[in-house]
């Protein structure tokens, strides 16, 4: 086995040596750097095709909210060339500085039994 990963193993179920593995209660409390290295390549591979139809649904929610207030009729607009090129450009640029987006999703993976 590689000492690297045998290292990481220990740092998560403790030493094999011990009836009670020290690093039980840590399955249960903290992601391993095992788990962390997992996380990150589901994170990059993950299909995105349901994220960008619920972000274009909020996104169309808000621009026509505010349209509203404004007295226009959405609908209308739903046709305009670029509108959702405008619309992605706006929220690529803004979305990573986000601090409501940071704290918005670690709070609702937290609901998920964190």
């Amino acid at each position: 086995m590689d000492p690297e990963t045998r290292r990481q193993l220990a740092e998560v179920f403790g030493d094999p040596t011990n009836v009670a593995p020290a690093g039980t209660g840590a399955i249960l409390t903290r992601a391993s750097k095992l788990d962390m290295e997992f996380a990150t390549r589901v994170i990059q591979g993950m299909e995105m095709d349901r994220v960008f139809r619920d972000l274009g649904v909020v996104v169309a929610r808000e621009m026509a909210d505010e349209m509203e207030r404004r007295g226009l009729k959405p609908s209308d607009y739903k046709h305009l060339e670029g509108l959702a090129q405008m619309a992605a450009r706006r929220v690529i640029k803004n979305v990573a500085k986000s601090e409501v987006f940071e704290a918005s999703l670690r709070e609702h993976l937290g609901l998920r039994g964190g």
